[in-house]
């Protein structure tokens, strides 16, 4: 007889034990040599998808509490079904199933007005061969009828959900997280989920004082609002249904431990909003009188030694990561931090970060407030349970069996390091600040390809957690691209081992999302690939690049010159060239740097997409130079590696800053070219083979190979003439007084019928127009 009760695995010839990987919860296995066992294993098979015949083998997996992938185990693909892709954990935990190998992703995305599920992913950073947009929602009651478009699903994520805490909202919060969550359940069943994995909270416990199990649901919490409530009443649903569950509750979700990034304002976030919101009512009265006084005290209500338990998102894409591998159904996983926070803690980071020395914790505010002091209380209010109630610790039994997870510190110094992040990103507002904001971030889990591929100077760039990427199953690698409109912008060349092939797949997947295909900055053999791909081509301008010859080394003769009458300028007045690391006083100098080279830009700001802005972290194989009198600061430039198979082969000259204004220097000084030959100098004891100064866009346009648009050279020809737009011409100029220089075209690709749209998003993406 079949059983249901355990795995089991049907051959005709011999057994193939499982021990290892997703496989090591198989309980018994079996061998069935039955023929009329067999015949039935096909019929069953088929809810899998489809039964291959084998001449040799039957194989079967039956569903059973110990995971046991069938489809895997068959070489298919695993499909994966997410809800909440578009939200802030969702949308990183797609990000870390795209990079697997034999996985198709089903994620569940609401329509908006003008823009298709598809183009949402995509806008997201997550369009990917591998992942399929699925158009729904899940407070929508015919949720379950989607069954009908999608094939045998292995893992069903329920991400999605509320997070307000406003009592108003109560109805929408009920719609959300339990009739979505009951919605979710029904699809899960009709596409014969072999497991449901829900995202609940650790705040189903309630106002609680003693330990909480993680297996334990109380029958009768406290709830601070309707948020604990709904999710809650979600999570029964979950632990009623006959479905193989698996639950998992995060703590306070934070930004990202190592970039700080965030795509939330709930909790602290939200918290922050508030009392920048505060900030700004009080400066703007004191605005006239230099400043809020330093006896100025207002006060909200919260108990500074309230513990709060902050987890950073990343840590809990690893453990959800962790619970795909090991968890067991049936169990219940806190993804929570053994380390407590102090609301104290919080509240005088933040008033540091905003500069608000005035706002103070108090366990009770006093009965008459004034209008200031009503509108900050009343923008806390929803929060204020929180910021008085101790959180219970969390049991982590389950967690501690799996092995493998655990949470970043949730020190001080970063706690510190997420909210500043959050301030530089999303809370102030002065240009100043937003030149030197998170926008200059890397994903480092592209960095392995950029070292093994990336052999073109914007490989490194490419990292920019401003692009997203592309990649293919089976292929190495990826594409950067970034998306205006309907326009894909591919940015440089892919970074992969198959560059042809990786690109055909990109070319396919945007022909399939209606979206059309723009590449900008390409090396001739790419733009060949494109032209066989039907697309226009056309030259985009030059990359001059130095090499590091015995001769250049030298700077022998008159070509060399003018870069040795700058040493010697240097010398006199006492300008040094320092190779060094961003320390803080350098970084203060930077923004004042920056703050005076936006300013003199012909329409006060820089190429987007194409050049990275001067990120403060420190990051790996990028080489600072400084040029310093004292203490002062008078122009730097960073250099990004570029690598072929791990080996560092060249840098590209990617980030530069000067002010030179009022410094006594002649005229003549030029410090970039300063700079650049005595970097060369340092990288010609390290067997560089070149340095890269980057593009000179629109030069030399009609000089090309490839002429495929006549109007469109035209075009470019007549701004690089005009210069309206940008200083086209001065940075070619700039480019061409390097002595020994070799240039290289790039090229853009279009669509013939629509270049003039995708040019014009071009210049929306590169910040040339405004979106």
């Amino acid at each position: 007889m079949l059983s249901f009760g355990s795995p089991k695995l049907y051959t005709r010839r011999k057994l193939y034990p499982i021990r290892s990987g997703r496989y090591q919860n198989a309980n018994s296995l079996h061998i069935c040599t039955a023929a009329e066992h067999l015949r039935a294993l096909p019929r069953w098979y088929s809810s899998f998808g489809q039964w291959t015949d084998a001449p040799e083998y039957w194989i079967v997996v039956l569903a059973a509490p110990g995971f046991v992938d069938a489809r895997e185990m068959c070489g298919m693909p695993r499909r994966v079904f997410v809800t909440g892709a578009t939200g802030f954990l969702g949308k990183r935990f797609v990000q870390s199933l795209i990079g697997e190998e034999r996985v198709e992703i089903y994620a569940l995305v609401r329509a908006k007005a003008g823009e298709t599920p598809a183009a949402r992913l995509m806008s997201l950073g997550l369009g990917n061969a591998n992942i399929n947009a699925v158009a729904g929602d899940v407070t929508d009651a015919g949720l379950p009828d989607l069954s009908d478009r999608l094939p045998a699903i292995d893992e069903f994520w329920h991400v999605a959900g509320l997070t307000d805490f406003n009592e108003s909202r109560r109805e929408h919060l009920v719609k959300v997280n339990v009739e979505g969550t009951h919605n979710a359940l029904e699809l899960a069943r009709r596409v014969k989920a072999r497991r449901f994995y829900h995202v609940s909270t650790a705040y189903v416990a309630g106002i609680h004082s003693e330990p909480v199990p993680e297996d334990y649901l109380a029958p009768n919490p406290v709830f601070r609002n309707p948020y604990e409530e709904t999710k809650y009443h979600g999570e029964k649903l979950v632990r009623a249904s006959q479905l193989p569950w698996v639950i998992v509750r995060p703590s306070i979700i934070m930004g990202d431990s190592q970039t700080g990034d965030v795509e939330n304002d709930k909790m602290v976030y939200g918290a922050m909003k508030v009392y920048n919101s505060f900030r700004k009512l009080v400066e703007r009265e004191y605005r006239d009188l230099g400043g809020p006084p330093a006896e100025l005290r207002y006060c909200i209500r919260g108990i500074e030694g309230a513990d709060k338990n902050l987890v950073c998102v990343d840590d809990v894409v690893r453990l959800m990561s962790r619970i795909r591998d090991d968890g067991e159904i049936g169990k219940t996983y806190h993804g929570t931090h053994s380390q407590s926070v102090t609301t104290g803690t919080i509240h005088d980071t933040i008033i540091r970060v905003l500069g608000m020395h005035y706002l103070t914790l108090m366990p009770e505010i006093p009965e008459y407030m004034d209008s200031k002091h009503r509108f900050v209380n009343k923008g806390l209010r929803s929060l204020a349970a929180y910021m008085v109630n101790h959180d219970p610790p969390f049991c982590q039994d389950n967690v501690q069996r799996l092995g493998g997870w655990q949470p970043k510190p949730m020190s001080e110094t970063r706690v510190h390091f997420l909210i500043k992040k959050f301030a530089d990103a999303s809370l102030h507002s002065n240009d100043d600040t937003k030149t030197h904001s998170s926008s200059g971030h890397i994903d480092l889990t592209r960095f392995d390809d950029v070292k093994r591929f990336g052999t073109f100077s914007l490989a490194y760039d490419t990292m920019s957690v401003d692009l997203s990427t592309f990649r293919a199953q089976g292929i190495q690698g990826y594409i950067a691209y970034k998306v205006v409109d309907h326009t894909a912008l591919m940015v440089a060349d892919p970074v992969s081992a198959n560059p042809a092939l990786i690109l055909r797949e990109f070319v396919r997947w945007c022909g399939e999302n209606d979206l059309r295909l723009c590449a900008i900055q390409v090396t001739h053999p790419i733009a060949v690939e494109l032209r066989a791909a039907g697309f226009a081509i056309n030259k985009l301008g030059i990359e001059t690049f130095v090499d590091v010859t015995p001769e250049t080394l030298a700077m022998p003769g008159a070509d060399f010159q003018s870069v040795r009458n700058y040493n010697n300028i240097a010398a006199r007045h006492g300008v040094e060239l320092r190779e060094g690391d961003l320390t803080a006083q350098r970084i203060q100098e930077m923004r004042r740097l920056s703050e005076y080279w936006i300013r003199t830009k012909k329409n006060h700001s820089e190429l987007r997409v194409l050049t990275r802005r001067p990120s403060e972290n420190q990051e790996p194989g990028v080489r600072h130079f400084f040029a310093e009198r004292g203490e002062r600061l008078l122009a730097c430039m960073f250099f990004t590696p570029i690598f072929s198979e791990y080996k560092k082969v060249g840098y590209y000259a990617s980030v530069e800053r000067y002010a030179l204004e009022d410094e006594g220097l002649p005229n003549r000084f030029n410090a970039m070219k300063f700079m650049v030959y005595q970097a060369i100098q340092q990288f010609g004891q390290e067997n560089v083979s070149y340095v890269a100064l980057g593009m000179s866009p629109l030069h030399n346009v009609a000089t090309s190979d490839f002429n495929d648009n006549p109007e469109l050279t035209k075009l470019f020809e007549q701004l690089y003439q005009e210069s309206e737009l940008y200083a086209f011409k001065g940075l070619a100029t700039h480019k061409q007084q390097y002595p020994r220089r070799r240039e290289e075209s790039v090229y853009i690709a279009t669509v013939s019928d629509t270049a003039p749209e995708d040019i014009l998003n071009v210049f929306k993406g590169v910040g040339l127009l405004d979106g």
